[in-house]
């Protein structure tokens, strides 16, 4: 309380001036956090109902044609898949050879 009653007029003036522009830059900051946030939502949601007007939905039927025609290849075997004669039992080592 002795800190305000030595005070002017003036000083108390400038340091509520202060606090006005300081409450100011902090309300327009906090409203164009408010403004991006919303543009941002707003772009999420036109996003969202592009994709469910135009989904993606596979080739079904260029996927089959390609299955048929590798024969019994996967990933793993690669396009060749795997010789019959490595998959015999009775091997000596651990390894298969």
């Amino acid at each position: 309380m002795a800190a305000l009653a030595s005070m002017t007029v003036g000083q108390a003036l400038l340091a509520s001036a202060a606090a006005t522009t300081a409450v100011g830059a902090y309300q327009a900051n906090q409203a164009s956090k408010d403004q991006a946030g919303a543009a941002d939502r707003a772009r999420r949601e036109a996003e969202q109902a592009e994709r469910r007007a135009n989904p993606n939905r596979p080739n079904v039927a260029t996927l089959l044609a390609g299955n048929q025609q590798a024969g019994p290849a996967n990933m793993l075997t690669g396009p060749t898949g795997v010789d019959p004669n490595e998959l015999l039992l009775g091997r000596t080592s651990l390894l298969g050879r």
